[in-house]
């Protein structure tokens, strides 16, 4: 019985703390404004998602192409 309601307790502890970082987070955006750097730029209207950074590819353009194969006997 004391295991259990240990568990609970532990559980209660736990979304305590997740729904008081909740409310950290958002009191911090009302008070202090969003987060700027996720925005899209100004001159793209076209859609209102932000587009995430373009990175630049890691494989090479031969990786992964077709190779003939030759069995050897």
């Amino acid at each position: 019985m004391i295991r259990f309601l240990l568990v609970l307790f532990f559980f209660f502890l736990i979304l305590s703390a997740l729904l008081g970082f909740s409310l950290l987070r958002s009191f911090r955006r009302l008070f202090f404004g969003g987060n700027t750097h996720r925005h899209s730029s100004a001159g793209s209207k076209r859609s209102n998602r932000p587009e995430p950074p373009k990175r630049a590819k890691i494989f090479s353009k031969s990786d992964g192409e077709y190779v003939d194969y030759e069995e050897i006997k």
